[in-house]
């Protein structure tokens, strides 16, 4: 989205806690993301995985068939190939380690035609596979939409609100609610 407004709102709200159940289901994810880019009429998209696991055969299949459908997965890396302490789900003290499989995750991320990035402390990752993203929409929309062809549907189009013109039709109602008698200003 190009809302950073409505990103910076909901990612207050944003924890753990906000899960149901630990753990995770990527191939789910992944069909989530499709069905909700075609409730928006989207045929095409692009989706970015962040996560701090591993990918497994029914995700990289998944991501693998969404590509073909027009649908790119990319992945941000969220954690090091070193791991770090977690406390486990269960409340139990005991301490896991989480470890990125980054392997899996480029064998995602190139399932899906997409990027694989780690995370870095500065916008250059993101930054990455959003300049990614955008030179593959620009060559999709020069080849699916040569020569300004109306009928193209991968093209947005924006209202031009000229709404300001009907304040010229008000000025002259106005204008009599301002003469001397009216109801509305009770001058005498």
């Amino acid at each position: 989205t190009k809302d950073s407004q409505t990103i910076a709102g909901l990612a207050n709200d944003l924890s753990p806690d906000i899960m149901p159940v630990a753990g995770n289901d990527l191939n789910a994810a992944l069909l989530l993301a499709k069905k909700m880019l075609l409730q928006g009429g989207q045929t095409q998209g692009h989706i970015i995985v962040l996560t701090a696991d591993s990918a497994d055969n029914a995700a990289i299949s998944t991501a693998k068939v969404l590509a073909e459908e027009g649908i790119t997965t990319s992945v941000l890396g969220m954690a090091t190939q070193l791991g770090a302490p977690l406390l486990s789900d269960n409340n139990s003290g005991k301490v896991m380690m989480s470890r990125l499989d980054s392997k899996s995750l480029e064998a995602l991320a190139d399932a899906g035609r997409g990027q694989f990035q780690m995370f870095t402390g500065d916008d250059s990752d993101i930054n990455t596979l959003l300049n990614g993203f955008n030179l593959s929409s620009q060559h999709k929309n020069v080849a699916l939409c040569k020569n300004n062809d109306k009928n193209c549907s991968d093209t947005l189009s924006f209202w031009h609100n000229q709404g300001y013109w009907l304040v010229w039709l008000c000025i002259p109602l106005v204008l009599l609610l301002f003469r001397r008698g009216s109801v509305w200003l009770d001058i005498r």
